[in-house]
């Protein structure tokens, strides 16, 4: 058993209050009897120990379990919906042959890789999907509260996911990635195109546009540097690194970051471009996100601890209502005990009330 609130407990002070309290008066009773002659008359004095007793005990009790379950008592556990609060974030991942290049190390997709897993390391509560692109789109997960599982995917992706082609058609990936949205107009949406910017493709400008017609914030990713970088192939006879030959001038094929490309796309269609050769990009990025209106939508199943204290209060009360009920004939023993200390006082008290009577 655990407690959800275990200092209250502290308040069990008060029924030990009460026991000692009762303890008390009974002894100051027992010492008044003793002084008063006649055990008639002493029995006269008020409701029998044996009921006072019985009360004191019943409150006493019903008092600590008042206060334990106060305390909040869990026993067992349930299943629960954990609903979160969040953004939806939507990733387009340049799978192209550029992302080959080895101009950061250890490769383009490797960098784009570790920097989408440092952005889902800082998401709190936001849901995150990933499209991978090349010649075409694929959506390889919808969008999911498990980041942990997403994060998985995201590292198991390779260059052969675009099918080992040339050329960006970033227009399918952001079509693919807007459609990919829920249809409310509401909830902040956002659409991270992450890519080396180069060859963008014709129909780019109309597919962010496609994009924000959807509600949707396109921001963009760049990785690699401005630098031409040799790209290379696995000689399948030695296995070794060789560069790959452009087939039609024969001149080893050469790829160059456009960043600048990037950023007039981001800037014409209300989103930021970001720096992805380093993790320093995750920080304010994260920041824009969550700085955007969140939606309520239920996560992973969870466990909850389940409470009882349901069952210490229902038996308090029982208690309460069981002293309550106890027929202890108050008024007819008050009477019998003031005509008891009638009979006690002096005689000339006695006289001087008959006198004031009359």
């Amino acid at each position: 058993m655990s407690l959800g609130a275990p200092w209250l407990l502290t308040l069990l002070v008060v029924p030990v209050g009460i026991a000692f309290l009762g303890w008390w008066a009974e002894r100051r009773r027992a010492a008044a009897r003793a002084r008063y002659a006649g055990a008639g008359q002493a029995r006269a004095l008020g409701e029998q120990p044996r009921h006072r007793r019985t009360r004191l005990a019943i409150l006493t009790i019903a008092a600590a379990l008042l206060v334990i379950a106060a305390a909040r008592p869990q026993i067992g556990t349930h299943q629960v919906a954990l609903e979160r609060a969040g953004t939806d974030v939507l990733v387009a991942l340049d799978v192209s042959l550029s992302m080959g290049a080895t101009d950061v190390p250890p490769s383009r997709l490797d960098r784009a890789k570790a920097a989408i897993q440092a952005l889902i390391d800082r998401l709190q509560g936001d849901r995150v999907g990933l499209v991978t692109f090349a010649g075409n789109a694929q959506l390889r997960f919808p969008l999911t509260t498990d980041l942990v599982a997403a994060g998985e995917v995201v590292q198991s992706v390779t260059l052969k996911d675009g099918g080992l082609q040339g050329g960006t058609d970033i227009g399918s990936a952001l079509q693919q990635a807007a459609r990919s949205f829920s249809t409310d107009k509401t909830r902040g949406k956002v659409l991270l195109l992450v890519s080396d910017g180069e060859d963008l493709g014709s129909e780019a400008d109309q597919a962010a546009s496609f994009a924000r017609e959807q509600n949707v914030i396109l921001d963009t990713l760049g990785v690699g540097t401005t630098q031409p970088t040799p790209l290379y192939v696995v000689d399948p006879r030695t296995g070794k690194q060789a560069p790959r030959i452009d087939p039609n001038t024969g001149q080893p094929v050469t790829t160059t970051a456009n960043p600048d490309a990037l950023r007039a796309l981001a800037a014409a269609n209300g989103g930021r471009f970001y720096d992805g050769n380093s993790d320093a990009f995750a920080a304010p990025l994260a920041a824009q996100i969550d700085q955007l209106q969140k939606t309520r939508f239920a996560g992973r199943q969870g466990e909850l601890p389940t409470e009882r204290y349901q069952w210490f209060l229902g038996a308090a009360l029982a208690l309460l209502a069981a002293e309550f009920l106890l027929p202890l004939g108050v008024g007819q023993r008050s009477r019998a005990a003031w005509a008891a200390i009638a009979r006690l006082r002096p005689p000339a008290a006695r006289a001087e009330q008959g006198r004031d009577a009359a």
